[in-house]
């Protein structure tokens, strides 16, 4: 505790600040993760439901980058269909993170303001 009797920042709530930045860093992840949570999709309804979920523009490319991301991070995987296109699938690593998402999810509304 600081004199001025304000908490200060140690090494291990630095390192927790880090962790939770590292598992909302890309916003474009959780929202993926989100759309494949309850169904496997192709790249289009992909792309289409986590456009519906954030209500906000998303480029091919910045979809390329996520779906590249999550597949090497081991939290999708593509299944190639006998159509040509690719399924993917949350996998249980998506999963996990999915539910670290949306614990931070659900405390988000709690935290005050600055300005408050």
């Amino acid at each position: 505790m600081r004199s001025d009797g304000q908490h200060s920042l140690d090494g291990r709530e630095y390192e927790a600040l880090a962790t939770i930045q590292n598992v909302v860093h890309h916003l474009w992840d959780a929202a993926a993760l989100m759309c494949l949570d309850s169904e496997s999709l192709r790249y289009t309804d992909l792309h289409r439901k986590m456009t519906t979920l954030a209500d906000r523009y998303l480029s091919e490319s910045e979809l390329t980058r996520t779906r590249h991301r999550l597949i090497r991070r081991n939290m999708i995987s593509e299944t190639p269909q006998t159509s040509g296109s690719k399924l993917y699938t949350i996998t249980d690593t998506g999963r996990e993170r999915l539910y670290q998402i949306r614990v931070l999810v659900a405390v988000a509304p709690r935290l005050a303001s600055p300005e408050a």
